[in-house]
Order: C-alpha cells, then structure tokens, then sequence
C-alpha cells in the first residue's frame, strides 16, 4: 500500500485520461494503466471526495480492506489520497465483466451450464469470505463481478461505503442506482439496517441472472418484467425450459439446475430473516455439485 507520493499524483493525472478509462459508475471512473514496474493496474478516481470525512478515517478503512485476499475477490493493491483526489488501485483483471459476457451480444462464445455454476460458486466463496471479514459489498451487480485468465470470478468494487461515512441511505441508493434490480427491499427503509442479508439478496438475482441469461428488469413497451417474478412463476408451473437461457439449447442437467435456481430464490426472498447465510450456500452448492446419497431437494 503506497500515499501521498508527490510523483505518482503527477504521473496519475497524466494516465488517467479518456483514452484509458475502462468503466465508471456511481463512486468513481475506472482507468487502466501500468506501473513503473511493469504490472497492468485498474485505477478507481472517486468522485465523492466531499463525503470523506478524514484521510486518518479514509486510510484506515483503505488499509482494512487492503488486507482482504481471496481468490474470488479483486484485490486492493494501493492508494492514494489528498483533499482534491482520492484513488483506489486494483490488480487489473484481464478478461472483462460477467455482464458482458452474459448480455453483449458480440461475444462469440455462450456459457456452458458447467462455466456458469462454478461462476455462482465463485462468487458465493467470495461473498462469503467478505461476510467472514465483516465486510458488506454493498454494490452487488455484474458489472462488478470481473472474470480473470482462466474464467473465475472475482468480486469487485466491494466495501466503498465504509469509505464513505457520510453516504446516508437515500444518497447512497443514488450513487448505486445502477444496480437497480439487485438491491434488497429493505434498502429503500431508512429504519432497517443495512446486513450481509442484504448482499445475499443481490447474490440471489446474479444466480438468476447468470441462469437465465436475463437482466434482473427487462422493460418493454407496455410492461417490465421483473426477472425473481418470472422465474418463481415458470419454477412453480414445472417449465424449466424457461428458467435457463435459452442459448444452452437444453444442454443442461436438471437436477442441478432446478435446487440453483431455487436456491437463487431463497436469496433473494423479501424477507432478510429467510435468507441463508453465505457460507450455508456455499455448502449447499457444494452438495449440489457433488450430491451425496439421501440429499434432500431444496425447499
């Protein structure tokens, strides 16, 4: 972890231009560059600085979530900060966001059912490794899940609102509306406090997502189509056909697909108190993957 290096700012304000920017969304704009050293890097400038409260509160928030180190999880490499700029650096993950490998329709290549459950279970290990350190992502969407060389997830963009304090719900519901979709309920009640359940809900709608192939609202002309509805409706009517994307041209088992998807809909069940906790869906995919003799469907 690195600050306050009079050299770096310089050197920053000149890479990080339009040329290099990779992605931005409610906390900030996202630069590629490289370092003195040879190694690619993502670059997160935020663009809320009047919400930090102290660079002692700030670098020390940085510095806890620094210390976070899964394989599902991208990691927090530097910082830097002074009163007009603050910057994130991230190991820069090479191939791209799940959204994109899901939804853009120049991307050659479909998921297999097989590629898509060791996605969910990436994910669930990484979300449950935060939860274990006592961090809440916050910010759960596709766009946030990145995928390296070899095709595993990795959680971005995750614990930004312990660096900023000052984010009160109804500001904070603003910067992320892009995740609209995979907020849980209860964000939208200033009296709930905000939990790892919360996170779990978000998880729920990935599983669907990733699926499914679906974004978590789809609006047409005269309708929206809320993607947990249409699913929990098809699962209940027994056609499973259309709870998988259709892209998999029914190449998929379905005893494991059906307890995936149900179990996405116990994530995402409008009650916190029904949600699983992350390391009981970690086990339960587990045993989905791998089914043991006498285990039970999900209910």
């Amino acid at each position: 972890m690195f600050s306050g290096d009079a050299n770096f700012v310089a050197g920053a304000h000149a890479l990080l231009n339009k040329d290099s920017e990779i992605g931005r969304g409610g906390f900030g704009v996202v630069y590629r560059t490289v370092l003195r050293d040879g190694r690619s890097v993502a670059i997160k400038k935020l663009t809320c600085s009047g919400l930090i409260k102290s660079q002692e509160d700030f670098e020390r928030e940085v510095k806890t979530l620094g210390k976070i180190r899964h394989r599902n999880v991208v990691s927090l490499e530097g910082y830097y900060y002074d009163p007009s700029l603050q910057l994130l650096i991230y190991e820069y993950v090479p191939s791209g966001s799940l959204h994109r490998l899901i939804h853009d329709a120049s991307t050659d290549n479909c998921l297999t059912w097989r590629q898509r459950f060791n996605i969910i279970l990436g994910m669930a290990k990484g979300l449950a490794y935060l939860h274990q350190m006592n961090v809440v992502h916050y910010n759960l969407k596709s766009t946030n899940i990145l995928l390296d060389g070899s095709g595993e997830p990795r959680l971005g963009d995750f614990g930004l609102a312990r660096l900023l304090p000052a984010l009160d719900r109804c500001v904070l519901s603003s910067k992320i509306q892009s995740a609209l979709g995979y907020m849980a309920p209860e964000f939208a009640c200033r009296t709930v406090k905000i939990t790892e359940k919360c996170d779990v809900y978000g998880f729920g709608i990935l599983v669907l997502e990733v699926v499914t192939g679906r974004r978590p609202v789809e609006y047409m002309e005269d309708d929206v189509a809320v993607l947990c509805d249409v699913v929990r409706s098809a699962l209940d009517e027994g056609r499973i056909e259309e709870c998988v994307d259709e892209r998999l041209r029914n190449s998929f088992p379905a005893e494991e697909v059906i307890p995936v998807v149900k179990l996405g809909l116990i994530c995402a069940s409008q009650v916190p108190s029904n949600r699983p906790d992350m390391s009981e869906v970690v086990n339960i995919l587990e045993l989905i993957q791998c089914p043991s003799e006498g285990q039970e469907d999900i209910e």
